[in-house]
């Protein structure tokens, strides 16, 4: 057994453990065993009874709210667990201090996440404050209501209804971000020559200050310049994109619905000759595993308001089916979208699409292989060996299935020999 983002182990009991309390109860909940070591061998509690009571103690005395959390004591091995439950009243603070868990560490929480525990606390969103700013225009809004929405009245109602005015608090950030003009950082564009993201940049474009939807139609625009390549490509997926293009927007739909715009950083849209990488700042929302957000089990979009509007404009699917819209664009292909998750960020990974010639159905060993083979970067066996979680033997009989296949192409011999499609 080992410590994780959920379990840590404690020999024995000193006050440290309350910055981990403060942390499992701001973030997801999790057990503090006591009378096992870092390396997680049990050495036992001498007294149970007491240990129990005085971690009780100082939970309640410490604590601010007292969390939930229980305490049992296993006879057997003489260790004691505490189990504290999520809370839905964040901040939970140890000495005017909030803690979030980093992996296996417990670190004190910046001013950006304690704003954003303070508001899960309170049940709300960083896009339902008052903006700061209440001189706000919104042409590019009502063009794209009266166009995509398909509504010819756009008036001050129609930002009521959608969620972006009340007449308490006068404009939310919600709707600043909609606005013609504000002071966010919407989305950072950048195309790479090559595939790595150290190769050189040979375009880049960053939209800031504008309505977000100018800034999504711009990246669309940059997005369709880099992929519609013309009719004479082989490997097109629709509308005579090498990516699916639905796929794109609702990649980068999602990435607005889902970003933490309490965080100065952009959407980052990184263009690869072979593929695409959306990422956005916040991770996964609270409650979404990584599987339900693949499956499109559940749809708990971190900014509703937001999506809500997105979705009005037919920019993005609101009912779960985003991601197997996503799926979906790839049928027939031999390469996957993929999302990578990461602590506090989140990145939707499209690739160029390979037809699969006469139906060819590959194992998910076989994708793997392939998917690290370029079709601009020639590599080799050991290369593509340190990407793959086996061996170079196993390699070398899968590239040369794929070489069968007419999957992926050799140049040279021996040593010498280099791998690309």
């Amino acid at each position: 057994m080992k410590e994780s983002k959920n379990l840590e182990f404690k020999r024995e009991l000193t006050n440290t453990f309350l910055k981990t309390v403060s942390a499992f109860a701001n973030d997801g909940g999790g057990r503090v065993v006591f009378g096992i070591d870092d390396n997680g061998s049990v050495v036992g509690v001498a007294n149970l009874k007491e240990t129990e009571l005085s971690i009780e103690q100082k939970i309640n005395d410490t604590i601010d709210p007292v969390p939930e959390f229980s305490i049992y004591s296993s006879e057997a091995d003489h260790t004691i667990t505490l189990e504290v439950l999520p809370g839905k009243d964040t901040p939970y603070l140890y000495k005017g201090k909030g803690y979030y868990r980093s992996g296996t560490s417990t670190v004190e929480a910046d001013r950006f996440r304690m704003r954003r525990l303070y508001l899960a606390g309170s049940d709300l969103e960083y896009e339902e404050l008052p903006s700061r700013d209440q001189d706000l225009s919104f042409s590019v809004l009502e063009e794209h209501w009266k166009e995509k929405a398909r509504l010819p009245d756009f008036s001050q109602g129609s930002l009521f209804s959608l969620g972006l005015y009340s007449n308490e608090d006068g404009y939310n950030n919600a709707a600043a971000i909609l606005a013609d003009t504000n002071r966010y950082y919407l989305i950072d564009v950048a195309c790479f020559a090559g595939t790595d993201i150290t190769s050189d940049v040979v375009r880049r474009e960053r939209m800031e200050k504008i309505s977000v939807l100018s800034a999504y139609d711009r990246a669309v625009e940059l997005f369709l310049d880099v992929y519609r390549l013309g009719s004479g490509d082989s490997n097109l997926a629709q509308n005579g994109c090498r990516i699916p293009e639905d796929a794109f927007r609702e990649a980068l739909a999602n990435a607005v619905a889902h970003r933490t715009w309490d965080n100065p950083s952009c959407i980052r849209v990184m263009m690869f000759p072979d593929r695409i990488e959306v990422m956005s700042e916040g991770g996964l929302p609270n409650g979404i595993s990584p599987e339900q957000f693949w499956d499109g089990d559940r749809c708990v979009p971190r900014n509703p308001v937001l999506a809500g509007v997105l979705s009005r404009l037919g920019m993005m699917e609101l009912l779960a089916t985003g991601m197997r819209k996503i799926r979906n664009a790839y049928r027939g292909s031999i390469v996957k979208p993929d999302v990578k998750y990461g602590e506090g960020f989140l990145t939707m990974i499209l690739p160029v699409v390979v037809n699969d010639p006469g139906n060819l159905t590959i194992s998910e060993e076989e994708r793997m292989v392939y998917n690290e083979v370029s079709p601009h970067i020639l590599r080799s066996i050991s290369d593509i060996t340190e990407q793959v979680p086996f061996g170079k033997t196993k390699v070398t009989q899968i590239l040369h299935r794929l070489v069968d296949m007419g999957l992926v192409r050799i140049l040279g011999n021996g040593r010498g020999t280099k791998y690309y499609r």
